[in-house]
């Protein structure tokens, strides 16, 4: 990871996954844990068990915040290293339009699989991060282009 613009696409990917199958996972366990109840075998291992696999959800939706801000602000620090010649600035910016349809494309699938399965209200910092998620891609991917084309040529590396 140099922090160019195909680094942001791969976060972006990284936090589809992340989120999808964090929430797809929730889904899943309290569909178990309904039908787990309904046939009366309470444990106290099980009842904790319970306890502490919501609680590790409500982590997960806490560190998807975290790691969305700390990815982003890597990623324009590391924008520093990728050498790029100003002429190709214009190709960065159609690379933008085209990404930034594609965040928006993502958002609506987020929201469509939780809405489908109707957990959204369990994840808020999922579906702060989500319902943002083409502003917050067109700002980071705008101060990589600003990082990348705005230096002196050749300053990217270590000497």
């Amino acid at each position: 990871m140099r922090g160019s613009l195909f680094d942001v696409a791969t976060i972006v990917l990284t936090l589809v996954a992340f989120s999808l199958s964090a929430v797809l996972g929730y889904y899943i366990f309290s569909q178990w844990e309904t039908e787990y109840n309904r046939m009366n075998i309470t444990t106290e291992v099980g009842n904790k068990t319970n306890s502490v696999i919501f609680t590790t959800y409500n982590i997960f939706d806490n560190f998807f915040v975290f790691v969305t801000f700390l990815l982003s602000v890597l990623t324009i620090a590391l924008a520093f290293m990728v050498d790029s010649h100003p002429a190709f600035f214009i190709f960065s910016l159609i690379f933008l339009i085209f990404f930034t349809t594609l965040t928006a494309i993502f958002s609506n699938i987020y929201y469509e699989v939780v809405n489908a399965i109707g957990v959204g209200s369990m994840f808020p910092g999922f579906q702060l991060i989500w319902q943002n998620f083409p502003f917050i891609s067109i700002f980071v991917s705008f101060f990589v282009i600003l990082v990348m084309h705005a230096k002196p040529v050749g300053t990217g590396e270590f000497h």
